[in-house]
């Protein structure tokens, strides 16, 4: 029976060698993956050439086919197959290292599921989720707001794991403790974040009224408003509509003027057949004949009639420059309801204001002047009152993504009564508040707006301010009465033709009504008629916001609007002693490309304006002047004295960021205006687009 082999020394370093090279492939597999085959493979290829190179011939044995005589002859046992051993055992302790290594990294590697919602409990799909760990940034994104990511905490501190979100410029920022495992139910809800809404009010007036109960938007108002808004069609507005559709006239001018870049055949022209709300503005001419007992009655002791002088030279007084005034009672304004035929809108407005002040007149809300002096063939009285102004709060949604409106909170004043502003707004503030759904729709895209009809205000025109301020302080200022009285005696009499007459005016009726001691309203005092409604709060995406109150002090404008501002315009107040700020003049030119006219109402114009340029861009002004009226409705045009104001020549006066103009006029004595407007060409460029 043949001895058994005995394993020869050559046969141990095959042995060793062929069990480390198994042991690197199946950890090789098992740490690295796969991928580590092709580099083992490649290795091992290399020994077996090299070890069979460098190692001694092998004779041929014919019991043996080719591949086992070529592994045999591989693994002969070399100097360099035996080092190849030791770096294989080495290489495979490696792998065992790191294979303990990467499993204990794999056993810190946890995975995190949470969610991240909105203030108002929807989830926030697209939030970015960051979780700072050992100073780096590991980031995912929610979907349908749920996140779900892996996160290696090997050598942090698992106590304090900072996660921020990010989610439409809202953000969050929150301390997580994961020393005990992944936190259960891990919820982010975001705060509410800046209002989307930008809020803004407006007083509508004149026909601008009109087009908003029929819809025709004129573009001037169109871009004072940035585009066509949603109307609510709330209280004030059925309010509104019912006294429109109860109170209309003819239309008082020549034509109307859509679109100022139109040409003549553009615009309405006739409008005498079309038919408009008469409570927000006045006719044309709106004067009455005066009898001699009424005239004579004017100078009685127990009247309240007063006397005012044209004129800052009251040495030259003359009858002309002299006329009688006095705040209407309801006599005085029933007084003009029986006018001649033909005075359709003058008739149907006298109609409405007797409407509206039927339970109540205040004391200052229209007055009664008879001016002396008179174009015609008789002496008139005319009657100047305060004129509907629609106050709307204008909503926009400026941010970047869709937002649901939903319930505003609101307190309403249901009472018809005409009352003051002050009165109407602390009833306001007792009244409770009521949630309502005032926007239908509900989903407001970015850039679309919402207007919201608040009251019905009756003020005084700002011409009108600016005359009865002379008026008022003519009759209570004693320096004043006393320098009129000195000078009075030196008129001489006169005689002014009447409706059923003459009437003969002495000194001494005059002196007699320079001595009485009139009162000083407050002639920017509002009154509200109809109901009124006040926002507390709107709801959007379920998040209550509070409502930006009007603040009157402000220049009602878009603060931080993307189509830029425009130069503001001052005139000087001698009360206060200050500019008063008009707000701004050129509203929406912005470019060249857009250059037009605009034309804004002024108060307490003496002569002098001042342009200031508060906003970064640059504003272009080519042409200026002032538009007077007096009281017969004549018009003057007063030119600035600035030469390079006078003409639209394409010469402009620059003004950036910081600069300011005073700009003169010359107001003649001899023509008595009551109101004024500036008119202005140009354009300006905002810092973005030079």
């Amino acid at each position: 029976m043949p001895a058994s082999k005995k394993a020869t020394p050559e046969t141990k370093w095959q042995f060793v060698f062929l069990i480390g090279l198994a042991m690197c492939i199946i950890l090789g597999v098992i740490s690295l993956g796969t991928l580590f085959m092709p580099f083992l493979a490649g290795i091992t290829a290399v020994i077996v050439v090299l070890n069979a190179l460098l190692g001694p011939p092998n004779p041929t044995d014919v019991r043996s086919n080719w591949f086992v005589s070529t592994i045999k002859k591989a693994l002969n046992v070399t100097r360099f197959l035996k080092l190849a051993t030791f770096f294989v055992w080495t290489f495979v302790l490696s792998l065992i290292v790191y294979s303990g290594f990467n499993r204990y990294r794999i056993a810190q590697r946890i995975s995190v599921e949470g969610y991240v919602m909105t203030a108002g409990g929807d989830p926030a799909d697209g939030a970015v989720v960051a979780f700072t760990i050992k100073g780096q940034e590991l980031t995912t994104v929610t979907a349908k707001g749920k996140f779900s990511t892996k996160l290696d905490l090997a050598g942090a501190d698992t106590k304090a794991i900072t996660l921020h979100v990010r989610w439409h410029g809202i953000e969050a920022t929150k301390t997580v403790d994961f020393s005990g495992g992944p936190p259960k139910d891990l919820v982010v809800t975001l705060p509410a974040g800046p209002s989307p809404l930008r809020i803004s009010y407006f007083l509508l007036g004149g026909y601008t009224i009109d087009f908003l109960l029929k819809g025709m938007i004129d573009r001037r108002w169109e871009e004072k408003l940035s585009g066509q808004p949603y109307i609510i069609p709330n209280n004030v507005f059925k309010s509104l509509s019912y006294l429109a559709s109860s109170f209309s006239g003819t239309f008082d001018h020549d034509e109307f003027l859509l679109d100022t870049k139109a040409s003549n055949d553009q615009n309405i022209g006739n409008l005498g057949a079309k038919s408009f709300f008469v409570g927000s503005w006045r006719p044309k001419y709106f004067n009455r004949p005066i009898s001699r007992t009424e005239l004579q009655l004017a100078f009685e002791p127990n009247q309240s009639w007063n006397l005012y002088a044209y004129g800052q030279d009251k040495s030259r007084l003359d009858i002309n420059s002299v006329s009688l005034w006095k705040f209407a009672g309801k006599q005085e304004l029933s007084s003009f309801s029986n006018l001649p035929r033909g005075y359709n809108a003058t008739s149907e407005w006298i109609r409405f204001y007797s409407y509206i002040t039927k339970d109540y007149l205040p004391p200052d809300f229209c007055y009664v002047t008879i001016p002396f002096s008179y174009c015609g063939d008789r002496v008139v009285a005319s009657l100047d009152s305060r004129v509907l102004q629609l106050r709307v709060a204008l909503i926009e949604n400026t941010s970047s993504h869709p937002i649901r409106i939903g319930r505003f909170l609101t307190r309403e004043n249901p009472t018809d009564r005409l009352r003051a502003r002050e009165a109407d707004q602390r009833a306001l503030g007792a009244r409770p508040p009521e949630e309502q759904d005032l926007f239908p729709p509900g989903i407001l895209n970015p850039g679309e707006k919402v207007l919201i009809p608040t009251e019905m205000s009756f003020v005084f025109e700002k011409g009108d301010i600016d005359h009865l301020q002379k008026l008022v302080k003519s009759a209570s200022d004693v320096r004043e009465r006393t320098e009129l009285t000195s000078h009075l005696p030196n008129m001489g009499s006169a005689s002014l033709p009447l409706a059923d007459g003459t009437f003969q005016v002495a000194p001494a009726n005059l002196i007699s009504l320079s001595n009485r001691v009139g009162q000083g309203p407050n002639l920017e005092k509002e009154y509200t008629y109809g109901h009124s409604i006040s926002v507390d709060s709107v709801e959007i995406d379920k998040v209550n916001y509070e409502f930006r109150k009007f603040d009157p002090d402000k220049v009602i404008l878009h603060a931080g609007d993307e189509s830029g501002s425009c130069p503001y315009i001052f005139t000087y107040s001698a009360s206060a002693a200050s500019w008063r700020n008009l707000g701004h003049i050129l509203f929406g030119r912005r470019g060249k490309e857009k250059e037009s006219t605009d034309e804004k109402q002024l108060i307490g114009f003496d002569g002098r304006l001042l342009i200031k340029e508060n906003d970064p861009e640059v504003s272009f002004l080519d042409s200026m002047y002032v538009r007077a009226v007096n009281g017969m409705g004549e018009e003057m045009i007063l030119y600035p004295k600035d030469a390079k104001l006078r003409f639209e020549d394409g010469d402009y006066v620059r003004l950036k960021r910081g600069d300011q103009m005073l700009v003169h006029f010359d107001i003649p004595e001899y023509f008595h205006a009551r109101r004024f407007s500036v008119v202005v060409k140009g354009y300006y460029i905002p810092f973005d687009l030079r």
